[in-house]
């Protein structure tokens, strides 16, 4: 069973080209962090939050623990981990779940209790929205050429 997750809502339609995830840890007990996850894709809040109607998985993995780094405590920026999306559909909501814990040590707090630091979409408009751009990009320069002579 899925016992936590996060909606994001990009705004507008993207496809999306990879995300880098950032887990977290609680540095005393070395665990918290997400160990298997999902990320679903939707155009709809609703479809997603129920997992109903047209919606992609586009990424099925899992995040490596947050390494010990010095008398048990993390010394440092936490790692990224990328994962790239094959999937070349526009949406506008991802949802992370996470299903399980990466624990590195010894849990301290029960089997669900799951962290995530950070999400980073890098997405591309969709190819309507490029054009509007371009197409309004070309006007501005006719006629800034037609106002010159």
């Amino acid at each position: 069973m899925v016992d936590a997750w996060i909606t994001i809502d990009l705004g507008s339609a993207y496809i999306i080209d990879f995300l880098e995830l950032f887990n977290t840890l609680n540095a005393q007990y070395f665990d918290r962090g997400t160990g298997d996850f999902r990320i679903l894709a939707s155009n709809s809040v609703t479809q997603v939050g129920n997992l109903n109607g047209n919606i992609s998985t586009l990424i099925d993995s899992t995040l490596l623990a947050e390494p010990r780094i010095r008398n048990g405590y993390h010394n440092g920026p936490l790692n990224a981990q990328s994962f790239f999306v094959t999937n070349t559909s526009t949406f506008r909501y991802l949802q992370f779940r996470a299903d399980s814990v990466a624990v590195g040590g010894v849990p301290c707090c029960g089997s669900n209790v799951y962290g995530l630091n950070e999400i980073r979409v890098s997405a591309v408009p969709e190819p309507t929205s490029i054009a509007i751009v371009a197409l309004g990009v070309i006007g501005l320069a006719s006629r800034r050429f037609k106002k010159q002579s």
